[in-house]
C-alpha cells in the first residue's frame, strides 16, 4: 500500500508532533506555576507593593506572550499539514518564524529582568560596582535579544536558510548574555544569603 506522503514528510510530521506535543505539556506546566505565582503574589499580606505590582505585570506578559508563541507554533504546524502536497506559502511561513522568534526573544528578556530585579531587591549592600554590573546585565541582555531579534528578521527574508540548523558564532550571543546574567544575578544573590 503506498502512502499520499513520501517518508520525509512523514518524518517531518512525526517530528513536528511530538515536538508539539513537549511544547504543550510544557506550556501547561508554565500555566500552572504562573497561576499560582500571581496568586501567591495577589494573596500574600494586604499590602500590594509596587514591586510586587511589577512581579504580576511581568508575569502575565510573560504568560501572555508564551500563549501566542503557543498558538503559533500549533497554526505552524497545522500549515505545514496543509501545505505538504501543495503549494507553499513563504510569507505565512515567515510571519510565524517570526512571530515565534520574536515573541520567544521578549520572554528571555523579560525572565532576566525578573531574575535582576529579585537580586536588586534582595541584595543590600548596593555600591556603585553593584549598580554597574547589574545594569549592565540588563543592557546586555535587552541588546543580544534586540540583536536576535533583528538577526531573526534577516534570515526569515531567506527561508532556505532559516530551516537550515547550521547556527554561526554570531547566534550564540543571546544564550551567553542570558547565562551570563543569570549567573552574575544568582551569585549575588548566594553573596547576600550566605
Amino acid at each position: 500500500m503506498s502512502s499520499a506522503l513520501s517518508a520525509e514528510n512523514i518524518s517531518l510530521l512525526e517530528v513536528e508532533s511530538i515536538s508539539l506535543s513537549v511544547g504543550s505539556i510544557l506550556f501547561g506546566i508554565y500555566v500552572v506555576v504562573a497561576a499560582l505565582s500571581l496568586h501567591t503574589l495577589v494573596m500574600q499580606d494586604s499590602d500590594f507593593t509596587q514591586g510586587r505590582r511589577f512581579l504580576c505585570a511581568v508575569i502575565t506578559l510573560m504568560l501572555l506572550f508564551d500563549t501566542m508563541n503557543t498558538a503559533s507554533s500549533v497554526y505552524s504546524v497545522a500549515h505545514d499539514i496543509r501545505t505538504l502536497e501543495e503549494s507553499f506559502h513563504p510569507q505565512a511561513t515567515r510571519i510565524l518564524i517570526l512571530s515565534a522568534a520574536i515573541l520567544s526573544k521578549i520572554n528571555y528578556f523579560l525572565s532576566d529582568l525578573v531574575i535582576v530585579w529579585r537580586t536588586w531587591s534582595i541584595y543590600e549592600e548596593k555600591t556603585i560596582l553593584f549598580h554597574i554590573v547589574m545594569s549592565s546585565c540588563i543592557f546586555l541582555s535587552f541588546g543580544a535579544v534586540i540583536a536576535d531579534i533583528i538577526l531573526a528578521i534577516e534570515s526569515s527574508d531567506n527561508l532556505k536558510e532559516v530551516f537550515k540548523l547550521d547556527y554561526a558564532t554570531v547566534r550564540l550571543i543571546l544564550p551567553l548574555s542570558l547565562l551570563l546574567t543569570n549567573v552574575v544575578a544568582t551569585s549575588f544573590i548566594a553573596l547576600r544569603t550566605w
